[in-house]
């Protein structure tokens, strides 16, 4: 994943059964979460403020996704897997 200094994450449990957590390292004051198939289609999206910690629930078949993590601008993408 493309973390930095100024906003890293952890996703858990991953691989996962369709719910997982993002834990950020401060409080995020806006952020849109994305989940993409490997076929580039959006399955899941999110656009609102968040605290440190977001529980995410998405209905999908089992596989791998792409979370896309966007704040102030900048992108951060980490693989998820639903099994």
């Amino acid at each position: 994943n493309e973390n930095s200094s100024s906003c890293n994450f952890a996703v858990y449990p991953n691989p996962s059964h369709g719910e997982f957590s993002i834990q950020f390292d401060h409080i995020v004051q806006s952020a849109t979460l994305e989940i993409f198939n490997l076929l580039g289609e959006k399955i899941y999206e999110q656009k609102k403020s968040t605290q440190q910690k977001r529980t995410i629930q998405y209905d999908a078949p089992l596989g791998m996704y792409i979370l896309k993590i966007k704040i102030a601008g900048r992108e951060f993408t980490q693989k998820i897997t639903n099994f």
